[in-house]
């Protein structure tokens, strides 16, 4: 207390004693403080130029840093209402479509003249599709199928539907991007089931042969039966009690990167509706004809290449027993063998945001 007085004595006397000099020495006083205020106006251009450039500094600076930041957050969530179809789609009567939302994610870059249209697998969503948009500088926007958005798990509105619908929402959302965006070229990637979904779409090649696609990406997607492993064992699933059937699907790993793998699988589609999930597979399951029979997995990827000289049809390692049976039926057809192509990766590491950042750069 007795500082703080002391403190306050002496903000008190500085103003009479500053008042008293002045008074008794004004003319110097005067003359001081105007050859003070004629030294500042000299100096007062070197200021003003400083302040300028550090503030324009500073903007640029600002303004970097804001694309520096843009460049990795640039990705959002968004949604289509389902108001209308294609008169031509004849939606079976227990598909309730109109007036719910497809979901999906956007990175748009302004710059590009391209837009990459993704589509995920059984059981999963647009999310998958996150850290390649993080990583890529293309325009990019990844669906989520109707009914496997986890929010909707459980909501009545968003039953089940057929396969057949989906491919026709799919064509309704790639139609709504182009009319989006009708100075840009369309490409498809498509991973596992999401892939199968690109090939049948190639049944409506009238209606999306309007569209100006650039190049066609699948991803490990089924060549028959055969190859439904996965798809048969979550059709088979318990809907009560999955858990056993989970534990089936981790224990198909051949090692720990499968392993790896599979759980997080299983962790992504346990938290959605498993009836919209086994409904998807056995419809898929459905489609495809019978094992070993190669003709209908042909005919589909004959069909994208009409749309395109640019279809890559890539399988993983899980595909070396049929790859070379493939390979071989697609000469004997005269397709160009280099559309297919076989790589040492896992199923689910054709998902690695480096290596489809890679594929997009290369084809585009």
């Amino acid at each position: 207390m007795k500082n703080l007085s002391i403190h306050k004595a002496t903000l008190f006397l500085i103003p009479i004693i500053l008042g008293g000099i002045v008074s008794i020495y004004s003319d110097i006083f005067r003359i001081t403080i105007s050859r003070f205020i004629d030294t500042m106006l000299t100096m007062n251009t070197f200021v003003y130029i400083a302040i300028v450039f550090s503030n324009v500094s500073f903007f640029a600076v600002g303004v970097l840093t804001y694309r520096r930041f843009a460049r990795k957050v640039k990705y959002q969530r968004k949604s289509l209402l389902i108001d209308a179809l294609d008169p031509s789609f004849q939606i079976p009567s227990g598909d309730s479509v109109i007036g719910r939302e497809l979901r999906y994610i956007e990175k748009y870059c302004s710059s590009k003249k391209d837009v990459v249209l993704l589509f995920h697998g059984l059981g999963l969503d647009a999310d998958d599709y996150i850290p390649y948009m993080l990583a890529t500088e293309v325009h990019s926007v990844a669906l989520t199928l109707l009914g496997f958005n986890k929010e909707d798990r459980d909501n009545p509105r968003y039953k089940p539907i057929t396969l057949s619908t989906h491919i026709k929402l799919v064509i309704h959302f790639i139609s709504y991007i182009h009319q989006k965006y009708p100075t840009k070229r369309i490409s498809l990637i498509g991973f596992s089931l999401g892939a199968d979904l690109i090939l049948m779409l190639s049944q409506f090649i009238k209606i999306i042969d309007d569209l100006d696609i650039n190049f066609i990406v699948l991803l490990d997607c089924n060549i028959n039966r055969s190859t439904m492993n996965i798809s048969n064992a979550i059709a088979n699933l318990d809907d009560q009690s999955p858990i056993e059937g989970y534990k089936a699907i981790v224990n198909r790993s051949d090692n720990m990167i499968e392993y790896i793998n599979f759980m997080e699988y299983i962790h992504k589609i346990s938290k959605k509706d498993l009836l919209h999930i086994k409904k998807h597979a056995k419809d898929f399951i459905d489609y495809w004809g019978q094992e070993k029979d190669y003709s209908q997995f042909i005919s589909g990827l004959n069909r994208l290449i009409q749309l395109t000289s640019k279809v890559k049809c890539i399988f993983s390692a899980h595909y070396e027993d049929e790859f070379n049976i493939v390979y071989n039926t697609i000469l004997e057809r005269n397709i160009n063998a280099k559309v297919i192509e076989s790589i040492p990766k896992d199923h689910f590491q054709l998902m690695d945001p480096e290596y489809l950042n890679g594929l997009v750069r290369d084809l585009i």
